[in-house]
């Protein structure tokens, strides 16, 4: 529904040869402590020092499983794209539609506040066409619009959504103002909550006849 199909994964696992379990366990670690720094600090922001100081391990060692701070940004984005795909295969199949596929992935959102952060921080300096990430979150967008607008056509197709509506556009239009809802949910410290408005304009495209 929902997930990224860009690969990154052949970019971070090629950084390292480790390939034990204990090996694999510190790797996990260490993007668990790099996907807190980035989401606080973006990219550019957090060190590869203070990251291993966080990890409990000296900087050398966090460069032998990640030779620098780009391949372990994207040890992280892989274990973003992870997260992501595992939601909407433990969503989508418990929704009666496309739309309420799409307020439980914003009720997720909101238990969550630290994977909205990290994407919220990483795409917005992912602008850039000289960030590390641009690729990747240009590949994010292009395969979300084209699976949320599939989603929608669904949807119209089983009566849910109103027939007249363009599925293409609402599928831009429903990104961006999930975009601005966890970006407002962020600022006001999860205040501002990311589904009730989602799904109150989701009501408008409804179909009555269902």
């Amino acid at each position: 529904m929902l997930s990224d199909t860009t690969n990154v994964s052949h970019v971070a696992k090629r950084s390292s040869g480790t390939t034990t379990a204990r090996g694999q366990a510190r790797r996990e670690a260490l993007v668990d402590v790099a996907l807190r720094a980035f989401a606080v600090h973006g990219y550019r922001g957090a060190s590869i020092g203070a990251i291993a100081r966080e990890a409990g391990i000296s900087e050398a060692g966090l460069l032998h499983h990640f030779p620098s701070k780009r391949t372990l940004l994207f040890g992280v984005l892989e274990h973003l794209s992870a997260m992501f795909r595992q939601t909407d295969e433990r969503l989508a199949p418990k929704a009666r539609s496309f739309c309420d596929a799409l307020v439980s992935l914003a009720r997720f959102h909101e238990a969550d506040p630290t994977l909205v952060r990290l994407f919220v921080v990483l795409s917005a300096e992912s602008v850039n066409p000289e960030h590390p990430a641009h690729e990747y979150f240009t590949g994010w967008y292009e395969t979300l619009r084209a699976s949320v607008a599939a989603g929608f056509a669904s949807d119209q197709d089983n009566g849910f959504v109103v027939p007249e509506a363009d599925p293409v556009l609402m599928a831009r239009v429903v990104i961006s103002i999930l975009d601005g809802l966890r970006l407002q949910f962020l600022l006001f410290d999860g205040d501002l909550r990311i589904a009730e408005p989602l799904e109150t304009f989701l009501d408008t495209l409804r179909s009555t006849t269902r």
